[in-house]
């Protein structure tokens, strides 16, 4: 027994193992206490519980402080929840919930306190629906269904007190049209005293009510507060014992629509027992005046749900329905009702049997200038409904409005009608509702058809038929509108009649039918549009059948509908259409067909102008299909060619693959459509054919292929200018797209080539979409050699010829513009994108444009063009810019530089019928840097400078501004040839910055004269509207001076010009220039150089008249005298003196 364990070591293990079980013991316990401590305390509550809560709803919760003892107490400070929006939704300075866990767990709920203290609620409904409430509720599921279950033991409540102190709601909801509606509610106060099994209790409440809805043109405003206390007690069961009390609602303001409503009160009152509804009633005053009442009262079981009851409408008149009216504007004058109704319940609810009596007198509304005509109405009624047995029985109904002596509307049922949708009730008759609209005058009725102004007069007759012991109704209906007119926007219907028919059963309550309708639409008793057709709807399966025929008349139905920019001479519509829905499946199909249409439509004109459009798609399977869509056009008996597409649509993964194909669109269809480009030339003949196919997957890779090509254009000149070969074109498109990655990998255009060029432009590269994180993109256009000569020719057309201007009238003092406004930032759809351009020759008419070569940067809104350069007719233009279009107003750096640009081909070709009269050389430079585009930042943010010149010039002076500025200074100078010599040098030198336009030097010559002009032009608001007031130096050729006697004493003898008196100012703005003259120094050199033109025509003025016009002459002028190289004469003639002519004759 060596290994034998000594007895006496066995007490000391059993006491270590006492010892580690009590030391995990404490510490078990302690870590349940510092948990507790951990958990209850208010850093924990915020900083892990809030925010898992706020996550599940979706909703940022947080408190200023909490204190928590989770077996009795929670309190809560400055609690704030916040969903969307800037405002909170809920704010409370306090919330305290006090109650007993342990009685909770153990199936009694026992509160002895709910607080909530001065909580704000503000709620806010957007105009497209949305609201605050929105992420806290989500969305709305349906619950799942519930297998029955037993009647359990009625909760056991214990509720002490529920305080709702200082209350605050506010409900806001914009409207679509920009209005505002608030709904606050403040000072509410709410307490609930002893909820509880077999107790009783006590519930009061106070409020005040401000409601504010503003619109256009239109502000109301209504002011409320309400009172009241209600008694109760509730059985073991938590039903109730009985209900007392009452509760008051006074308008204590309003305004705008609610004018009027001020001192108006309601009254709730309510004594309710198990057994009987003693009074449940509502009351309406004036003051202290009744104004009607609405009041419940009979036995009535709250247990067994059964009882006979009396409902009451009491002299309800105008001061309580205009409330109801208030939001519209509406008014109901002098409008009473009256009803009694008796209502026996029975089976637990499930058998209602009605019968009463409404009575209404002098029914109207009236709103603004507009009102309705008063009606008496009459309605008696008896009614039981079974919801056990599924049936209701109709045993009398009588209805009757009169509109003065008319009957305007009446219903009457021959005898009882049985409506069943469950199991058949035998012993019924056939039985009918017949419901009659005699003479009703729309017009009288526009305060409902708002603002489209309709006219006319509609009867109508509804014969509703009961069958089969109410398993089947039988429908039938007859209405028609007599000389209705209506505007409906830009169109307009007049003098029409519309008759509609229709006939259908109802079957089961389950099958729906229309046998058959029909509309007509015309003008006495031909109908200009006929529609008719049939439909069938299962309401258990959700079965659908509808077809349709539609049939009119293009120049009868034009005459009443009166369309705005068209109008037929001949032509039809007419569509036949076939919709279905069985299981999940839909498909709809039809054909729609224009025949013989001549007209015109704006700049449009058709004759015998046809096309057919067939159509046949479907849903299945969360597919779409478009199994055919073609439309087909002829002219006449000619074709005009084909389009068909086809394809289909998932629409839960939004993918799709489409293809088309246009056959041999001609001529005959395109006609209408480009004669208005093309005149006055005609279009002889084309033919346009193509097909495609394109696969969109977003997931996935998308792609297109398409060609098209344009054959035998030919079109015709009235001049015959034009060649007579045919033109043609062609299209050539791949690409592709990944995701947000465009893949452009050919896009050929192809033109007819000529004896310049090869005709073909090609467009490829890669394009990234993304609005972040794009890869840099790049497309590559480029060409060898185009020619757009014969096309521009098509569109061109010849200019007008000038004719005289007509007679000025008298103008209008123009209205002063309005301040300008920088444009808004704009946001391109690129990230690090480039546009290379390379065209060796472009040629269109003679201009000849070679080695072009451009590159465009695109980074969001910056936008950069560098370089771009080409040699226009041999000379060199080189131009960049640099803006940023993401800035409001934009910022930009612009320069140009051209060399010796030869005029001639440009006038040539954008203006033919002035060809040799524009002839020399462009130099131009300019350099603009600056930020925003109206005058107020231009005086700010404008620099740069800029320069251009003619050379070699021979530039006729035929634009308006030229001859407003031109003319009048030849007319004074009566030399007309200034106006017809022209322009063979110009130069100009501009500077931009400081606030100003400063013009350094503007020179211009011809043969006939000379003129040189400076200054500065200060910047308005509106650019075209900055002052000119820029004095010009205006020279005359000599020969032309001299001939005219207009040479100014003392001129140099060898100048080729000569300089005249400073006479002219041009003035105005820069968008409406004038020429200003100064006759009167203009006078003066004309009295000078008068008596020398005289003595050389032989007219002796003598030598005082001499020298006293010469005087005026230098008087007007400013000049000195001249002095003389005669020397026959000792003495000088004596100075003149103005004054002279003022002295007597002695």
């Amino acid at each position: 027994m060596a290994n034998a364990t000594p007895e006496s070591s066995r007490p000391v293990t059993r006491r270590a193992w006492r010892r580690r079980l009590a030391q995990f013991s404490a510490g078990l316990l302690l870590l349940l206490v510092v948990a507790y401590f951990v958990a209850t305390s208010a850093p924990f509550f915020k900083g892990v519980v809030l925010p898992r809560v706020g996550k599940a709803l979706n909703a940022e919760f947080t408190v200023g402080n909490a204190s928590i003892s989770p077996f009795s107490r929670v309190v809560l400070r400055q609690l704030k929840v916040k969903t969307a929006g800037a405002e909170p939704l809920l704010q409370a300075d306090e919330v305290r919930l006090r109650y007993s866990l342990w009685s909770i767990v153990g199936g009694n709920i026992k509160v002895d306190e709910v607080t909530l203290d001065s909580p704000t609620i503000q709620i806010v409904q957007n105009a497209d629906g949305t609201s605050n409430l929105d992420p806290l509720l989500g969305k709305e599921e349906k619950p799942a269904a519930k297998p029955p279950t037993k009647p359990s033991k009625p909760p056991q409540l214990d509720v002490k007190n529920v305080t709702l102190k200082n209350v605050s709601l506010r409900a806001v909801q914009i409207f679509k049209d920009g209005g505002r509606q608030t709904v606050e509610l403040s000072d509410i106060n709410i307490g609930l005293d002893e909820l509880k099994n077999g107790g009783s209790g006590k519930l009061t409440l106070a409020a005040a009510m401000k409601m504010e809805r503003t619109q256009t043109n239109a502000h109301d405003l209504l002011q409320a507060r309400g009172t009241g206390a209600l008694e109760f007690a509730l059985g073991p069961d938590l039903m109730p014992q009985f209900v007392r009390g009452k509760v008051t609602h006074e308008i204590v303001k309003g305004d705008g629509s609610f004018a009027g409503f001020s001192g108006e009160r309601s009254e709730l009152d309510c004594d309710v027992t198990p057994t009987e509804v003693k009074n449940f009633s509502v009351s309406f005053f004036q003051s202290d005046k009744p104004l009607g009442a609405l009041r419940i009262t009979g036995p009535f079981d709250l247990n067994k749900l059964e009882g006979h009851l009396k409902l009451e409408v009491q002299s309800i008149d105008r001061q309580v329905l205009n409330l109801a009216g208030a939001t519209r504007g509406w008014d109901f004058d002098n409008s009473t009702l009256n009803a009694t109704n008796l209502i026996d319940i029975a089976q637990r609810g499930s058998v209602i049997a009605a019968n009463g009596k409404l009575t209404g007198r002098q029914l109207g509304i009236k709103q603004g200038k507009q009102s309705t005509p008063t009606l008496d109405l009459d309605f008696d009624y008896q009614v039981t409904v079974n919801l056990n047995d599924d049936f209701a029985l109709l045993q009398k109904l009588n209805l009757l409005g009169k509109q003065g002596q008319n009957d305007l509307l009446r219903a009457v049922l021959d005898r009882p009608m049985n409506l069943t949708w469950g199991a058949v009730q035998p012993g019924f008759k056939e039985s009918s509702l017949q419901l009659a609209i005699n003479k009703l005058n729309l017009a009288d009725w526009q305060l409902f058809l708002g603002n489209i102004p309709v006219s006319g007069k509609a009867d109508a007759q509804l014969n509703l038929l009961a069958q089969q012991d109410g398993k089947k109704l039988q429908t039938d209906l007859t209405a028609k509108v007599q000389e209705l007119n209506a505007q409906l926007g830009p169109n307009r219907i007049e003098r029409a009649n519309v008759q509609l028919q229709l006939t259908g059963q109802m079957d089961d309550f389950k099958n729906a039918t229309v046998e058959k309708y029909s509309l007509a639409f015309g003008q006495g008793s031909q109908p200009t549009l006929t529609a008719n057709g049939s439909a069938s709807y299962t309401l258990n399966s959700g079965d659908l059948s509808a077809q349709a025929t539609f049939e009119a008349s293009l120049p009868a139905l034009l005459r009443q509908v009166v369309v705005p920019q068209l109008n037929a001479s001949a032509g039809t519509i007419k569509l036949t259409a076939l919709a279905l829905r069985k299981g999940q499946e839909t498909s709809a199909s039809g054909n729609a067909v224009l025949g013989d249409f001549s007209g015109r439509y704006d700049d449009y004109q058709f004759q015998n102008y046809q096309t057919t459009f067939d159509f046949d798609v479907g849903v299945k399977d969360q597919v779409a299909q478009l199994r055919r869509v073609a439309l087909a056009v002829r002219q006449g008996p000619e074709s005009g060619g084909s389009f068909d597409l086809a394809g289909k649509y998932d629409l839960a993964k939004q993918s799709g693959q489409f293809s088309f194909t246009a056959v041999d669109f001609n001529q005959n269809a395109l006609r209408p459509f480009l004669a208005p480009a093309l005149a006055p030339n005609k279009l002889v003949s084309l033919s346009l054919n193509g097909k495609g196919s394109a696969n969109y997957d977003p997931q996935g890779e998308s792609s297109v292929k398409a060609g098209l090509t344009l054959t035998n254009l030919v079109v015709e000149d009235p001049q015959n200018k034009f060649p007579k070969s045919s033109l043609a074109a062609g299209l050539q498109l791949d690409g592709g797209m990944k995701q947000s990655l465009v893949n452009l990998r050919q896009l050929l255009l192809t033109f007819s080539p000529t004896d310049r060029a090869k005709n073909q432009l090609q467009l490829s590269g890669k394009v990234d979409l993304a609005k972040t994180n794009a890869a840099p993109g790049q497309l590559t256009l480029q060409a060898e050699s185009l020619d757009a000569t014969p096309y521009y020719d098509l569109f061109a057309g010849p200019l007008k010829t000038r004719t005289a201007e007509p007679e000025k009238k008298t103008k209008t003092a123009p209205q002063p513009a309005a301040s300008p406004v920088e444009p808004d930032p704009v946001a391109l759809p690129f990230e690090q994108f480039t546009l290379d351009a390379k065209i060796d020759r472009l040629y269109l008419r003679e201009i000849a444009v070679s080695n072009f070569l451009a590159t465009v940067k695109l980074n969001h809104g910056e936008v950069a063009v560098k370089p771009l350069q080409l040699a226009f007719n041999g000379a060199p233009v080189s131009a960049g810019a640099l803006a940023n279009l993401a800035v409001k107003g934009y910022t930009y750096d612009l320069w140009l530089n051209a060399d010796k640009v030869p005029l001639e081909p440009i006038a040539n070709t954008f203006a033919p019928d002035d060809r040799g009269q524009y002839q020399g050389l462009i130099l131009a430079n300019a350099q603009i840097k600056g930020a925003g585009v109206t005058g107020t930042n231009l005086r700010t943010n404008l620099n740069g400078q800029v320069s251009y010149s003619y050379t070699n010039a021979n530039i006729q002076l035929l634009g308006k501004k030229a001859k407003l500025l031109i003319w009048p200074i030849a007319t004074l100078l009566r030399v007309k040839d200034i106006t017809k010599s022209p322009v063979n040098w110009l130069d100009a030198r501009i500077q931009l910055g400081a606030g100003k336009i400063r013009v350094n030097r503007f020179a211009l010559q011809s043969e006939a004269f000379e003129a040189h002009a400076h200054g500065d032009i200060p910047i308005a608001d509106v650019l075209d509207q900055s002052p000119l007031n820029l004095p010009v130096e205006f020279s005359l050729r000599r020969s032309l001076a001299q001939k005219s006697g207009l040479t100014p004493p003392g001129a140099p003898p060898d100048t080729p010009y000569v300089k005249l008196p400073d006479f002219v100012t041009v003035k105005g703005t820069l968008g409406d220039p004038k020429t200003h003259l100064n006759e009167l120094a203009l006078g003066g050199l004309l009295l000078k150089t008068g008596v020398g033109i005289a003595e050389k025509v032989g007219v002796n003025v003598g030598d005082k008249t001499g020298g006293l016009l010469k005087g005026v002459g230098n008087l007007l002028t400013g000049q000195k005298p001249t002095t003389t190289n005669d020397t026959t004469t000792t003495n000088p003639p004596p100075k003149f003196n103005p004054l002279d002519l003022l002295r007597k004759k002695k």
